[in-house]
């Protein structure tokens, strides 16, 4: 997939989430950064994932106000689909993890876009 094709996708990805946005599922900001703040006991340094058209943007665990961040990123288009962190493992320092939120589990699109973010966290680790 080409990245204009995956730009194109996310796009409306985007714009199909933003329509049923207030619809029974969908959570709020506030809820949001209550599921990162309770993210899984070894996970460090966790941040909610927000994907844009071209783009992620991360609302960091430490942010002095993560709930305004989250929803300034919103009111700029983003949606926010999962948490990433670092978690420590035996063999080496840690590794990085990403998952999708609950509400976008049989979401094949959002699984490819954290797929897209765990590929770019690998290349620069590589680097």
């Amino acid at each position: 997939m080409s990245v204009a094709d995956f730009q194109g996708n996310l796009r409306i990805k985007l714009n199909t989430a933003e329509r049923y946005a207030g619809g029974a599922g969908v959570r709020s900001p506030k809820e949001l950064v209550s599921e990162m703040m309770t993210a899984p006991g070894p996970w460090m340094d966790a941040a909610i994932v927000v994907a844009f058209e071209n783009r992620f943007e991360f609302v960091a665990e430490d942010h002095p106000d993560p709930t305004g961040r989250l929803k300034i990123l919103q009111e700029q288009g983003g949606l926010a689909i999962g948490l990433a962190g670092v978690k420590p493992t035996q063999h080496t320092d840690s590794t990085f993890f990403a998952r999708v939120f609950p509400e976008y589990e049989g979401q094949a699109w959002a699984h490819r876009y954290m797929d897209t973010l765990r590929k770019i966290a690998l290349h620069h680790a590589i680097k």
